[in-house]
């Protein structure tokens, strides 16, 4: 499954994006996915913030499943704010990485 989003980083912005994903009516638990996030700037998130996605996800871990979720990202300050999600989300059930080439990021979820 592929999820796109754009605008500023937010915990909303988050929130609506993955809501919609497991609300899709072709979401099945412990489906692969890639988030592109090449249109939004996590730059300027405060590691709170990231934090608090990654636990709000967490609690929703069993609707979400067993997954790996593959982080496309277009600059190098995302690619490390990406980074940090991906070490805090570490044991939540979900293997994420992250990506600066969507070729890899899409073989890597296949």
């Amino acid at each position: 499954m592929r999820i796109g989003a754009a605008g500023q980083a937010s915990f909303a912005l988050f929130a609506e994006t993955w809501t919609a994903m497991v609300e899709h009516p072709d979401f099945v638990p412990g489906m692969n996915a890639l988030w592109d996030l090449r249109s939004v700037g996590l730059g300027r998130l405060p590691s709170a913030e990231m934090r608090r996605m990654v636990e709000w996800a967490s609690v929703r871990g069993p609707r979400r499943g067993n997954a790996r979720v593959a982080i496309l990202v277009g600059t190098d300050v995302d690619f490390g704010m990406a980074r940090v999600a991906a070490a805090i989300s570490d044991g939540q059930g979900v293997q994420m990485r992250v990506f600066r080439e969507e070729a890899a990021a899409r073989e890597w979820v296949a």
